[in-house]
């Protein structure tokens, strides 16, 4: 092959080959195809991210509930023992001492328990 056979050849390749910034149609394609799964996944993870806060939120509105019912029945708990240790059994009396215990522990526990229920059930709206 002679230097001017080499040099066509070269040329005839050069124009063959499209100029680098001219896209490829597989390329758009296989760009386009990446473009559609990566969407795909990120409704996925948005959907499963959906189905995660609602059961969230059911599990935390049932915490709530059981907590709440947990302080109602607590405090009369509280109330019957006082009415009990007043009216109906005056003769078995405890001290004052155990009556004042019972009321400050219980109301510190109470307290506690609505907090922390307040904190989890709103911990997105509240910044305690």
């Amino acid at each position: 092959m002679s230097k001017d056979d080499i040099a066509s050849r070269l040329n005839e390749i050069r124009l063959s080959t499209p100029p680098s910034d001219v896209p490829d149609t597989l390329t758009l394609a296989g760009q386009e195809l990446f473009e559609h799964e990566k969407q795909k996944l990120e409704l996925d993870r948005l959907k499963t991210e959906l189905n995660n806060l609602r059961g969230a939120f059911t599990l935390s509105t049932w915490f709530a509930i059981a907590i709440f019912a947990l302080v109602f029945i607590s405090l009369l708990a509280v109330f019957g023992i006082i009415i009990w240790q007043g009216n109906i059994c005056p003769e078995n009396r405890l001290s004052d001492k155990v009556l004042m215990t019972l009321l400050s522990t219980t109301t510190v526990n109470i307290l506690g328990l609505l907090y922390l229920v307040i904190k989890y059930v709103f911990h997105h709206r509240l910044k305690i």
